[in-house]
Order: C-alpha cells, then sequence, then structure tokens
C-alpha cells in the first residue's frame, strides 16, 4: 500500500465526519436565523449572509473529501518518497506505538482543562482573600 493510499482512508473519514458536523451546523444556524429574525436590524442581514455561507461551504469541503481523497493525499505527500510501506514491526512495538499516540491524545484534549480549572481556582482563591481581608478589617 502506498502513502498516498494510507492517507487517503482518513482524509475519507474527515469528510464523513465534516457531513455530520455540516448537519448539526445546519441546524444550530436555523435557530440562530429565528431567533435573530425578529430584530429586522442590519446585523441581521449579514448574519444572514455569513451563516449561508458557512452552511454551504462545509458541505462542498465535505464532498470534496470524500470524492477525491486520492488527489487530496498527492497533495499533501512529498512526491520522491512514493513507495511501499514496511509493516514488518512486532507487536511490542505497535503496542508502544499506539500508546504514545493514545498518550498525546489525551494530553492534547485535557491541556485547556487544566488551564481553565487552574483560572477559576486562582480566581476564587482571589475572592476568597477579598472576602477574607474585608471581614478582617470590619
Amino acid at each position: 500500500m502506498k502513502y498516498t493510499e494510507l492517507l487517503s482512508i482518513p482524509i475519507r473519514v474527515l469528510g464523513i465526519y465534516i457531513f455530520y458536523s455540516a448537519a448539526l451546523v445546519m441546524m444550530r444556524q436555523y435557530f440562530l436565523l429565528t431567533q435573530a429574525a425578529p430584530t429586522n436590524s442590519e446585523d441581521y442581514q449579514t448574519y444572514a449572509i455569513i451563516a449561508i455561507l458557512e452552511v454551504s461551504l462545509i458541505p462542498v469541503t465535505a464532498l470534496a473529501l470524500i470524492k477525491f481523497p486520492l488527489t487530496i493525499s498527492k497533495l499533501l505527500t512529498p512526491t520522491s518518497t512514493e513507495g511501499t510501506l514496511n509493516t514488518n514491526i512486532t507487536a511490542e512495538q505497535l503496542q508502544s506505538a499506539a500508546l504514545c499516540i493514545l498518550g498525546i491524545y489525551i494530553l492534547s484534549k485535557n491541556i485547556s482543562d487544566l488551564i481553565f480549572n487552574t483560572a477559576g481556582s486562582l480566581a476564587t482563591l482571589g475572592s476568597l482573600q477579598n472576602i477574607l481581608a474585608e471581614s478582617a478589617s470590619s
């Protein structure tokens, strides 16, 4: 299996996921437009145009990813290393690589939560210190 053929599989899966996301975006934009419609302002018209562009561009992008994954993968991979993949790895090497990728995934998903929780804790401690300082001075 060539690199471009291997890369075309996740590109096609990404296109399917984007189709799913497009359905969610269409529902969200519909509900937001129905809430903003009674305002009759120029902002509503601008928002409607942006919503129409968003709702139309997302499925087109997804369709391109599903319909032309080999073409897109050829654009993403270097042309000089077009060869077959070497799949002669042991089970321990495969497990090590999978656990490494899983660890990176878990870290990348939780770093934002760590920052958010730390900021919330610091804000709570700051407000508690202000409350204690006010009660001590009274």
